[in-house]
């Protein structure tokens, strides 16, 4: 149980950190996020996931310095102009295109190929004029979801329930059927594995030898 509750707290925290740093437009910290996913989706056995971190990772090393830059701090959007409004940029083209689905919806039977491109075309000054609006009037948008009761209670509920059973503290012998995990998640990562497997991933892209030479040069050096 102690070993489950440090990896809810982990990588709960993870996850906190992550999504602050994109609200804050910080591409170096979300950089160091996903070198901490990376790790993560490989002991999980996401490897769809984990090669894709590791790519955007790679990507970052091997493009020039302004390419780099251009993707580090190209992430995000801030449409409101305050600071901790940062979104990803995918969130924001998401938000587009459901304004666009909006209007569409509004023509009914107006709607031909001719009126789809004039709206996707227009979407951005319909989007500026619609988002100056809501802030004028000081109301948000649809989010498009039913509101959800408070959970507040719940949370204390399940807080004092984990603090009277001292979870985060380690008992000789305490043991449950529903927590098998010896070790954390992260833990569980074998270094010479991961790398193997990065290794055989770099050489289906005809880069073998990059990994190879960063690992011998740090085994030197320590």
């Amino acid at each position: 149980m102690f070993v489950y509750a440090l990896d809810v707290l982990n990588l709960g925290l993870l996850y906190h950190g992550f999504h602050d740093a994109v609200r804050e437009g910080d591409g170096d910290r979300v950089v160091v996020y996903w070198k901490a996913l990376m790790i993560g989706f490989k002991a999980a056995q996401r490897r769809n996931y984990c090669k894709e971190a590791f790519l955007f990772l790679l990507q970052l090393q091997t493009c020039s310095e302004r390419v780099a830059e251009q993707i580090v701090w190209g992430r995000f959007v801030n449409r409101k102009g305050r600071l901790g409004c940062n979104v990803s940029c995918d969130l924001a083209l998401e938000h587009l295109n459901r304004r666009v689905k909006t209007v569409l919806h509004h023509l009914g039977a107006n709607i031909r190929d001719s009126t789809i491109v004039r709206a996707a075309k227009s979407i951005g000054v319909v989007d500026t004029i619609c988002s100056a609006f809501e802030d004028s009037l000081d109301v948000g948008g649809d989010a498009g979801c039913h509101r959800m009761p408070s959970d507040e209670k719940d949370f204390g509920l399940i807080l004092e329930t984990l603090l009277t059973k001292d979870v985060f503290k380690q008992f000789h012998g305490r043991t449950s059927s529903h927590f098998h995990n010896a070790c954390t998640l992260l833990e569980q990562v074998d270094r010479s594995k991961l790398l193997g497997w990065l290794n055989r991933l770099l050489k289906e892209l005809n880069l073998i030898g990059y990994l190879a030479d960063d690992s011998e040069n740090d085994d030197s050096d320590s």
